[in-house]
């Protein structure tokens, strides 16, 4: 009862500043004019907030606390079943595809210690990272390629930034576009020294660029910059 009073002072506030602008339809949770809300209200009030922390802007949007407060709930060893409950599934299997194993900074920690885990199993049972002297590609970039292949296959590559969009008939049906996706990927990957992926902003960064294709009036912040969009190879 409290939250909702001051959420009705913020609105009475919101009202004042708007003046004429201001539409009334009797909503809790509306924009600043009290119309219904939008994806982008969200988004621009969301990163309002952040800017005013030492979290980065373009790696954190409101899906994030979502996939968060998934991967928090699985850490803690709640039933699959309550966390599709508890975010309106209609059954565990949208829930196990696509948010527990979503790839948001917390779930990356999370896989991250399940990378470590089994490259000591791996080297407890006497295999080693090299064929010969010849060297493989880390475990985690290589369990991280296998996410962002599964994602963009099976069509949940960033569920906010391109809900409603079926972006693999225009990714499939030339080779250029599939090649610009894996070059953004791996050109905005990041790995520390200790060999770790981050890849939650390569992701977001690919679904920029897929969004743009798809919906040209779509505007990509912050734009691209060479080096992101740069080929690799002869």
């Amino acid at each position: 009862m409290e939250a909702l009073k001051v959420q009705r002072a913020h609105q009475q506030a919101d009202k004042k500043a708007a003046g004429d602008r201001w539409t009334e339809q009797g909503l809790v949770f509306a924009s600043t004019v009290r119309t219904p809300l939008h994806s982008h209200n969200v988004r621009r009030a969301f990163r309002a907030v952040i800017v005013k922390t030492d979290l980065d802007p373009g790696k954190w949007t409101p899906r994030e606390l979502r996939h968060s407060f998934v991967s928090l709930l699985s850490d803690q060893g709640i039933p699959l079943e309550e966390i599709s409950r508890l975010v309106g599934h209609s059954s565990t299997a949208v829930t196990e595809l696509v948010y527990r194993s979503r790839s948001g900074p917390s779930s990356n920690r999370a896989r991250r210690r399940w990378i470590r885990s089994s490259r000591h199993e791996c080297s407890v049972g006497g295999l080693r990272p090299t064929i010969g002297s010849v060297a493989k590609l880390p475990e985690d970039l290589r369990a991280s390629l296998r996410f962002f292949a599964f994602y963009l296959a099976n069509g949940t590559l960033d569920m906010e930034l391109l809900d409603g969009i079926d972006y693999r008939p225009a990714l499939m049906g030339f080779g250029s576009t599939l090649e610009m996706v894996f070059t953004i990927y791996a050109n905005v990957l990041e790995i520390d020294e200790s060999g770790l992926v981050d890849d939650g902003y390569a992701q977001y960064r690919v679904a920029q660029w897929i969004r743009h294709y798809c919906d040209p009036t779509y505007v990509v912040d912050p734009p691209f910059e060479e080096w992101e969009t740069r080929l690799a190879g002869p």
